[in-house]
């Protein structure tokens, strides 16, 4: 019978090591999540950011109904107790964790009261069973301490809590300037394409007013030359005899 107990209690300890390496896993998941997240040079699929991605859409709801903020630590909190690891859920795997050591020691005082009824802590076999019981027993807590998962798990939610009320805003803020910044950029573009159009339109129009008035004044030009000649010949042939005899008595004079 001890020798089951034994056994039994060694495939819980194996249950409990195992539980651990999941949750840890998992925790290690959640901080790659947000690496990533916040690294927008990183590559990212919907399931790597999966996590803090619905974090903060849920936070992004909330305060824009509410227009408040919420309580995010347990808005994390709950969020990664509906995770799954695997095929298991993480309430399942963590209640595996950390209440599987009470088992062990439930064993181990089993053990000590069967061994006590059938006079069996009086042979060796019997104390050797009961103390490697105790021995695996302290082992497995010595594990458990050295993992630290659930101090893990709080420094995770205080990272994702940090980053959710300190950086992010700052981030959105950020991508909203530069959005700005981007559209009086385009405005900036048009209106100067819009200038540099009216100007070439103005000097366009510049330019042929100013070919129209020299065309204006090459023709008022050519129709006093022609006005002259007209009446230049007009005049002469006007001239009379006497005009002609009158003018030669005049050279003479000279």
């Amino acid at each position: 019978m001890l020798i089951f107990l034994l056994i039994f209690e060694i495939a819980i300890i194996l249950i409990t090591i195992l539980s651990h390496i999941m949750l840890e896993k998992k925790y290690k998941e959640i901080e790659r999540s947000t690496h990533i997240y916040t690294n927008k040079r990183a590559y990212r699929t919907e399931e790597s950011i999966a996590f803090i991605d619905d974090i903060i859409k849920r936070y992004q709801k909330f305060t824009d109904q509410e227009n408040e903020s919420p309580d995010v630590y347990s808005m994390i909190k709950s969020s990664l107790l509906k995770e799954y690891i695997g095929k298991f859920t993480f309430i399942g795997v963590n209640n595996v964790a950390h209440k599987s050591k009470y088992v062990m020691w439930g064993i181990i005082v089993l053990e000590m009261a069967i061994g006590y009824i059938n006079n069996v802590t009086t042979s060796f076999e019997g104390v050797v069973v009961i103390i490697s019981s105790i021995l695996l027993a302290i082992g497995a807590e010595m594990y458990i301490i050295i993992k630290a998962l659930e101090e893990k798990k709080e420094a995770i939610i205080v990272s994702v809590e940090d980053y959710i009320l300190n950086a992010y805003p700052l981030h959105v803020n950020k991508e909203v300037k530069v959005n700005n910044i981007g559209q009086e950029t385009v405005l900036e573009k048009e209106q100067t394409k819009e200038l540099v159009v009216l100007t070439q339109a103005k000097n366009k129009a510049l330019s042929y007013v100013i070919s129209e008035d020299k065309e204006d004044k090459k023709d008022k030009k050519d129709k006093k030359g022609s006005d002259t000649n007209k009446y230049k010949i007009e005049s002469k042939e006007g001239l009379t005899e006497r005009d002609i005899i009158g003018f030669i008595n005049n050279l003479n004079k000279l």
